[in-house]
């Protein structure tokens, strides 16, 4: 895990921070410090802290965060909310930043069963956000990165990839129900 010190200061500057779980568009409300507002939904990109891990450490880390902050947090889903009008744009902010990131779904429980862990909505193999050879990794590949690739004209696309590797993340707040 990381330092409790990181961790900390970043719950007390959210802390600080006015936060509203859905953003409305073009309402004054924000998304909490470091959090960014895409297609009214929250996301927190974890080199804006500059934190990395593997899968599980990184959805632990934004369940931390949540649960220090009184949001629902976990790694980000693309396409299950209908709040969240912003997925294009949300891969366009990957790809913008160049760097592979963990998204939250896997297929650990069972191969070739991709879903969003959070939600426990499925992710489809036909969506046309994965690698045209993706997924491809069987048993030791079960966990969701977004990938940007040269190959790819420096797009984010999904890709499945092994869980022990260590990447950045993205977090996103969940509604309360």
């Amino acid at each position: 895990m990381w330092p409790q010190r990181h961790l900390s200061l970043l719950v007390a500057m959210i802390g600080m921070a006015q936060c509203n779980t859905q953003v409305e568009q073009g309402s004054a409300e924000e998304c909490p410090l470091f959090f960014t507002e895409i297609g009214g939904c929250c996301y927190l990109f974890s080199s804006e802290i500059d934190k990395m891990g593997t899968w599980e450490e990184a959805r632990a880390e934004c369940q931390t965060i949540g649960e220090d902050t009184d949001h629902i947090m976990d790694l980000a889903e693309v396409g299950t909310s209908s709040d969240c009008s912003g997925d294009v744009q949300f891969m366009e902010m990957i790809s913008a930043l160049g760097e592979h990131v963990w998204l939250g779904a896997s297929d650990a429980a069972q191969e070739g069963n991709w879903v969003w862990q959070k939600t426990g909505e499925q992710l489809s193999l036909s969506n046309n956000l994965w690698f045209y050879s993706d997924p491809s990794g069987g048993t030791s590949e079960n966990c969701l990165l977004a990938a940007v690739l040269p190959d790819y004209h420096n797009r984010a696309n999904f890709n499945d990839y092994p869980c022990s590797e260590s990447h950045h993340f993205v977090c996103q707040i969940f509604p309360k129900f």
